[in-house]
């Protein structure tokens, strides 16, 4: 049975087993152009670090800093070699969404076993004071006096001790998104409520005010400032909309 097989992997180990995956499906265009034949290598590396970074929950925690930094630097290494072959011309769409998606990977990777507890509902609830702990991960959380709709992420973390979270919200259920969410509360004109809009972490935000905010960050406590919960949840009945129990809800999944 291979490393890969046993789940025992290095970040060696996961990057050539996505190499030797790419380098068996990709083909040279028909022309097989200067240009081409001297990117090829690069381009096999972007979609491997890609391929990769996807599957980087299969390394432990502790590793995948330094599987990040090395990917950063094989993402950058072979973007120049690309940029290199293409000099007299411009590069072709594909080649540069091979970039793009190795980027975007990239930044995904930190999210990397992200967990969402998500309220179920039926009804529409109050966030109460959730215990944040631990000295390790990322956690970011719905702000006491919340008024969560079904189907919204009240916390996510990564690499979080969070045994305590869903004790504290026994209504949620407990997910594993490929990135995390955050929730914004649109309002109209006159400050009325309308609805609320879930989105990954990484897509362009929408209009609206967040709902979740960022506890901690990779082991760093932040300074985050709370506002007084019972104020806060005034302050959201207030500007809801009459006769409404609960606002509609979209979701995106699109980073």
């Amino acid at each position: 049975m291979s490393d890969l097989d046993a789940g025992r992997l290095s970040w060696a180990g996961l990057l050539a087993h996505w190499i030797d995956f790419a380098r068996a499906a990709r083909a040279l265009p028909p022309s097989e152009s200067a240009p081409w034949r001297s990117a090829v290598p690069a381009i096999i590396d972007l979609q491997a670090v890609t391929f990769a970074l996807g599957d980087l929950t299969r390394l432990a925690p502790s590793e995948r800093p330094f599987a990040r930094d090395q990917a950063e630097h094989l993402i950058h290494r072979s973007a120049q070699t690309i940029a290199d072959a293409w000099r007299a011309e411009p590069r072709p769409p594909a080649v540069v969404e091979v970039i793009d998606d190795a980027r975007l990977a990239l930044r995904a990777s930190v999210f990397a076993g992200a967990e969402e507890l998500v309220w179920e509902g039926p009804d529409a609830a109050v966030v109460p004071t959730l215990p944040v702990t631990g000295d390790r991960g990322t956690l970011a959380v719905m702000r006491p006096g919340t008024i969560v709709m079904r189907g919204e992420p009240v916390a996510w973390w990564v690499d979080y001790d969070e045994a305590a979270l869903p004790a504290a919200l026994p209504a949620c259920a407990r997910r594993r998104p490929p990135l995390p969410h955050q929730v914004y509360r649109q309002t109209d004109e006159r400050g009325v409520i309308v609805r609320d809009v879930v989105a990954p972490i990484l897509a362009d935000p929408p209009p609206g005010q967040p709902l979740l905010v960022l506890h901690r960050e990779q082991g760093r406590t932040l300074d985050t400032a709370v506002a007084d919960p019972s104020a806060w949840e005034r302050q959201q009945r207030v500007a809801w909309p009459a006769g409404v129990l609960a606002l509609p809800v979209e979701v995106s999944d699109t980073p």
